[in-house]
């Protein structure tokens, strides 16, 4: 299960929203259905089977940090040194006036970050994106969870 101490309602609504769609049966068949993904050598039914079993069995918490560059880029990340925390940038929280598009992107997020944290937790297998670099990644195992997850909560929910 994913969860925050955060008092943010903005992180609250997104975890409840990952929470959801991560439970979600018409997405997890979505995802399983896919072929496979780019960078990635762990088939999509296997993945999303671990990822399941990881959230029953762990808390994964989400946490705030105010980045020091105050124009940076980065909206979340996961940290190796600190397994089962997926950390949000507070300085990128507002991303739409729309409360359930706002809860959509956050909980994309979050999924986008909880995927690294699988591929820590799997060294046997590599389903993760390389660099930062966003370009020509769109079907690696996060961007592709997290677009995805994000569109389909705000298309069914």
């Amino acid at each position: 299960m994913i969860i925050t101490k955060s008092t943010d309602q903005r992180v609250i609504d997104g975890v409840a929203m990952a929470n959801k769609v991560l439970t979600d049966k018409k997405f997890i068949e979505s995802m399983a259905l896919r072929y496979n993904f780019d960078m990635c050598n762990m088939q999509p039914t296997a993945l999303i089977a671990y990822t399941q079993r990881h959230l029953k069995l762990n808390m994964v918490e989400v946490v705030l940090f105010k980045p020091f560059f105050r124009w940076s880029k980065t909206m979340a990340m996961f940290k190796s040194a600190q397994p089962d925390k997926v950390s949000l940038s507070c300085r990128k929280l507002n991303r739409s006036t729309d409360k359930l598009e706002q809860a959509a992107s956050i909980a994309g997020s979050i999924v986008h970050e909880l995927m690294h944290l699988i591929d820590n937790q799997l060294p046997m297998f590599s389903c993760g994106h390389g660099d930062n670099n966003p370009k020509g990644k769109t079907w690696t195992v996060p961007y592709a969870f997290g677009r995805l997850a994000k569109t389909f909560i705000i298309l069914h929910y």
